[in-house]
């Protein structure tokens, strides 16, 4: 057999560096055709994970999600919901509640309904439990 000792490149790390914008663009690129060809599942353990990181990480979610349910006929004052999500906070020992437009604006993307009812704007159909 007839092998040729290999030199070894000094400049390799240098050269890799310079490659890797190239890397991530090819990497990320064929990570999205995977995904749109439906090779790429999300598992129910997956999904429950990252949902609880958004609510790790998102407050106002994790308010919505453990002290809001949905009754039907029910209406509180965006005002009160407001200042429970504030209690919620405190009682959870999180210093940095969001503002109240701020909280009102991501409360009605994550699906909440207001109202207006003898003028006051209210949010309707929720029930507002906090914890004990």
């Amino acid at each position: 057999m007839n092998q040729k000792a290999h030199k070894k490149d000094i400049d390799l790390t240098d050269k890799l560096k310079e490659e890797i914008p190239y890397i991530i663009l090819y990497a990320v690129g064929n990570l999205k055709l995977a995904y749109d060809r439906g090779d790429l599942l999300e598992s129910p353990n997956s999904k429950r994970l990252v949902q609880q990181l958004r609510r790790e990480s998102d407050n106002v979610m994790a308010f919505l999600a453990e002290c809001v349910s949905i009754v039907p006929g029910n209406r509180f004052k965006k005002k009160d919901v407001y200042d429970s999500y504030k209690a919620y906070c405190t009682y959870m020992s999180d210093p940095n509640p969001v503002g109240v437009r701020e909280f009102y604006v991501t409360a009605l993307e994550r699906g909440l309904i207001e109202r207006k009812h003898h003028g006051y704007d209210c949010f309707v159909d929720i029930e507002v439990t906090l914890p004990q």
